[in-house]
Parts: structure tokens; sequence; C-alpha cells
């Protein structure tokens, strides 16, 4: 059984103002240079939070570090959005983009098409009750 210490080097997460710096052509090298540096292909699992449209959204990076051919565990994506109020797909090109220069970035030479086929997930987000605020 895994201690909570390794459960934890399992994981990491990124800054909630990179995914926004990195779609800001002026800023989107420094952004791969810091995300280079938190080596997420060795990580099970990678937290990218997301402010777009005044809106928060998470996205979970899954198994990135394992083969994009792999017949066990195949890398994936899963976007967190509790509104669900905006269509949380319209970010799949910005995020598909994000994720080619990640590979790239980090010397990963995967074929782009490997990459765009890792599938981008949406699953439905229940809010607590006592968190809704539109009753």
């Amino acid at each position: 059984m895994d201690t909570p210490e390794e459960k934890r080097d399992r994981c990491t997460y990124l800054n909630c103002l990179w995914f926004c710096m990195y779609n800001n052509e002026c800023f989107r090298d420094r952004v791969l240079t810091w995300i280079k540096k938190e080596n997420i292909f060795s990580k099970t699992y990678v937290f990218v939070p997301i402010v777009m449209w005044s809106h928060w959204y998470l996205l979970i990076m899954c198994h990135f570090g394992e083969s994009l051919k792999s017949g066990t565990r195949t890398p994936c994506m899963l976007l967190l959005d509790s509104l669900r109020a905006l269509d949380p797909m319209r970010l799949e090109p910005l995020i598909r983009s994000f994720v080619v220069d990640i590979f790239e970035t980090q010397d990963r030479h995967e074929n782009i098409k490997l990459i765009n086929d890792i599938p981008l997930l949406v699953p439905e987000v229940a809010m607590s009750s006592s968190m809704n605020v539109y009753k």
C-alpha cells in the first residue's frame, strides 16, 4: 500500500495563471519552461486550473507518462466544469495546442495525431446543494 507521501508524489498541479498566460503569445515560451520543471510525465495526475471567460475549469491530465499506444493505461484528460452553463468543449482547441506544445517542449516526439487522439472527457460534476447559489 502506498504511503501518503508516495501518493502525493504521483500528482502535481500547475499554477492557475499558466494556462491563461500560455494563450498569450508573449508568455507562451516562459510558461512552457515553467511546466518543463514540473516533470509532469513522471506524474500520474496533473491538475491544471483554467480561468477563461470569468469561469473556473479544472483540467486533469491522467497517465501522461504512459505510452500513447499503451493498451492498459491510456492517457486521457478530464475537464471538470461545475456550472456547465458555458460549453466546456470550446476549450478543446486551446487544450490540444497546450498539450502538443508540452509534449514537444519535453522532447517527447510522439506523433501529433496520437497526441490529438488523447480523449478529452467532460464528466458531469454535481454541485453540493449547500453550494448551489441558484436555488
